[in-house]
């Protein structure tokens, strides 16, 4: 009988026991937030009824703590998805940002660069609309000094008509060639693209021209050879230059062929080695160099004038005629 109370009042206590634990356990589950620690209370009280041989509890514990993973995990899986799209929202946000910036930075850029060019239109409208007015201005001076000189040459031939002299009209004359070779240099400029510039080509072409018709020489009697470089070179090149050789085919033309000889005059203008060297050359009679030293004609003083002006050496040979050299080495050309 003793026997039986004690287990029975064993059997209580340990019920009681159970029951606390399992009391304890739902509380602590009841209590949780965190649903894998709600899980791990479900199995710890599912052990224990199945410990008690409660098998439907067990069973039902397990079920509910089978379900409190998978809602875990559900919320597991949901919160990293979550965290992905945040992630990739920032990434968004941040481009659209970074792509914003950009199109203020690009407008700002593209903005200034319009305003830049605009300024810098308005100031080459205004450089060129200046080199308009200069080009002009250069042009209307050329074509004046041009008509000066003509009305130079044109007084000289009128004064020319009050003498009988031969000395006064061949004197009348040179001069006219003078400035014609020098208003020949005036008109090329105005009429041409290159303000500062003289094609040498063509104005030795018009020059002998010129030459030929002032002293009425027949293409039968006496024959022009050229050879000239193509150059263009400065009004304060060319003038000198077009004065030299203004007087050495005048002279050519006056003394060279005398008693309706012909012959021939060659002109050569080539650039080498850093200079220019100029040939006028004759098959005529030749020159006395002795005359020539001593002579004091205008003609020779202009040479000897622009030869320094040049800085030229100069050559003369009257072995077969006459050829004179010059070696220009103070010049300047022009693109």
């Amino acid at each position: 009988m003793l026997k039986r109370f004690c287990v029975t009042i064993t059997f209580c206590f340990y019920s009681i026991f159970i029951i606390g634990q399992l009391d304890s356990l739902q509380l602590v589950s009841d209590r949780s937030e965190d649903l894998a620690i709600k899980a791990e209370m479900l199995v710890k009280m599912a052990e224990f009824h199945r410990e008690q041989e409660h098998y439907d509890s067990a069973f039902f514990l397990l079920n509910k703590a089978i379900g409190i993973y998978d809602e875990n995990t559900i919320n597991i899986r949901q919160e990293s998805v979550y965290n992905d799209i945040n992630r990739s929202l920032s990434i968004i946000i941040g481009c659209l940002f970074a792509l914003g910036m950009l199109l203020i930075f690009a407008f700002t850029f593209i903005r200034q660069k319009n305003k830049h060019n605009k300024e810098l239109r308005s100031k080459n409208e205004i450089i060129n609309n200046a080199m308009l007015e200069k080009d002009t201005l250069l042009r209307e001076i050329h074509h004046r000094v041009k008509n000066n000189l003509q009305i130079v040459s044109s007084i000289l031939s009128l004064q020319g008509r009050y003498s009988d002299d031969p000395k006064i009209e061949s004197a009348i004359r040179e001069g006219k060639d003078r400035v014609k070779s020098m208003s020949l240099i005036h008109q090329n400029l105005y009429q041409k693209d290159n303000l500062t510039g003289v094609d040498v080509q063509d104005y030795f072409t018009k020059l002998f021209g010129s030459l030929f018709s002032s002293y009425n020489i027949q293409p039968d009697k006496i024959k022009l050879a050229l050879n000239i470089a193509p150059l263009n070179l400065d009004v304060d090149t060319i003038i000198p230059i077009g004065l030299v050789v203004n007087e050495l085919v005048s002279n050519a033309l006056k003394h060279a062929f005398p008693n309706d000889r012909s012959g021939t005059i060659s002109v050569s203008l080539q650039e080498a080695n850093d200079h220019i060297v100029l040939v006028v050359q004759d098959n005529g009679i030749g020159l006395d160099t002795n005359d020539l030293s001593a002579s004091e004609s205008m003609g020779y003083t202009l040479i000897n004038t622009f030869k320094n002006k040049l800085n030229a050496e100069v050559e003369i040979d009257v072995e077969s005629g006459t050829r004179i050299t010059l070696q220009i080495k103070k010049y300047k050309k022009v693109a």
